[in-house]
């Protein structure tokens, strides 16, 4: 089995217009029941060379956007609808929330989970920093939906005792788990 540093190598390479993708990504969390009953949607702003674009459903929701701390902790900031107006571009590139009170999920919040890659059993290779592994471990009766898109669907990954695995994988739009 190749390594994860291998494997991330390959899957920053892979070149393609995801647009119809996405939408079709965007379109199947829009109408997932586990979103539309959830008090509220622990999301992300997506890395749009290497994550789906997710953003026509963030103002659909109660979201809460993550913030990667400086001791390797992330904690999930709540955000309005307006959500661009309470976002800036930071460490990594990633978007975070610069206000917005701090939340932590409850057994009825739904986690969507980015990833390099996932497997249909849940299992999810990240960038390689562990925040989300860590952040999982903290609250393992949330409902973690992996988003990814069809390429970044794999048939197995290299795992540690500390991957947290996802309970549910949606992967160019169509659930795969």
């Amino acid at each position: 089995m190749v390594s994860k540093t291998e494997l991330r190598k390959q899957l920053r390479a892979v070149q393609g217009d995801w647009t119809v993708e996405d939408e079709k990504t965007a379109r199947a969390l829009l109408f997932c029941p586990q979103l539309l009953f959830a008090d509220r949607v622990f999301a992300f702003v997506p890395l749009i060379r290497s994550e789906p674009d997710i953003t026509s459903i963030l103002s659909d929701y109660p979201i809460a956007l993550p913030v990667c701390l400086s001791d390797g902790s992330m904690e999930f900031h709540a955000v309005q609808e307006t959500w661009k107006d309470h976002v800036a571009q930071r460490k990594m590139g990633i978007w975070e929330p610069i206000d917005g009170e701090i939340v932590t999920p409850t057994a009825s919040s739904v986690i969507l989970v980015p990833g390099m890659a996932f497997t249909r059993e849940g299992l999810r290779l990240g960038r390689g920093k562990g925040y989300y592994d860590r952040y999982l471990a903290r609250y393992p009766k949330a409902i973690t939906i992996g988003v990814c898109r069809s390429y970044q669907l794999v048939g197995e990954l290299p795992s540690e005792a500390w991957d947290i695995p996802v309970s549910h994988v949606l992967a160019g739009g169509t659930f795969a788990k």
